[in-house]
């Protein structure tokens, strides 16, 4: 399947990339071309000339080119879903169950995308993450979370934890050890 690239001439966007993170975790995403920087002196002009208005990132390109056939592979064998699967069920039974700070929200999520909620009033998700993020933990809350909807939850006491099949139970394990030694005095 070929795609066009449309021009970043007139437009506000500064990267065109590629992403297929839903399968493949981090290791899935790639960028294609970026604008030229506008500050570029007289030489880089005329190549700007002829690429006109954008350049190919070669690198990340051909790291996509040689791994999309291990990738790939790994996603045909059954090894994502059986990972990602065995996850997912590891997550869900152990989650702390009588956490006084936080709760998961959606155990019945078919992939590894949680939503946990924020139990206390006093705490927000975002200083919570904050506290996460000390652990190496990353999450996504807010405006950065595409599965919130401001409906359905309070954005400010709901935040997301994925996983992807390369994940590590010992990864898992490390986030239920931060939520088990929280105290709000952390966040400050």
């Amino acid at each position: 399947m070929q795609h066009e690239i449309p021009s970043l001439k007139n437009s506000s966007i500064d990267y065109f990339f590629f992403t297929a993170h839903k399968f493949f975790g981090p290791n899935g995403i790639g960028v294609i071309c970026s604008k030229l920087p506008t500050d570029i002196g007289i030489n880089q002009y005329n190549c700007e000339q002829k690429l006109k208005t954008y350049l190919l990132d070669l690198d990340a390109l051909e790291a996509w080119i040689k791994c999309l056939n291990v990738i790939e592979e790994l996603f045909i064998s059954g090894f994502i879903s059986r990972e990602v699967e065995r996850l997912h069920k590891y997550f869900v039974e152990n989650f702390p169950k009588k956490n006084e700070y936080v709760e998961l929200v959606n155990p019945e999520s078919k992939y590894c995308i949680f939503l946990i909620r924020v139990k206390d009033p006093n705490i927000s998700c975002h200083d919570y993450c904050h506290y996460l993020e000390k652990f190496g933990i990353i999450t996504r809350s807010g405006n950065c979370c595409s599965w919130l909807s401001q409906e359905r939850y309070d954005v400010n006491k709901i935040f997301r934890v994925s996983l992807s099949a390369f994940n590590l139970v010992e990864e898992i394990d490390r986030f239920f050890y931060a939520i088990n030694n929280f105290s709000p005095s952390l966040c400050l």
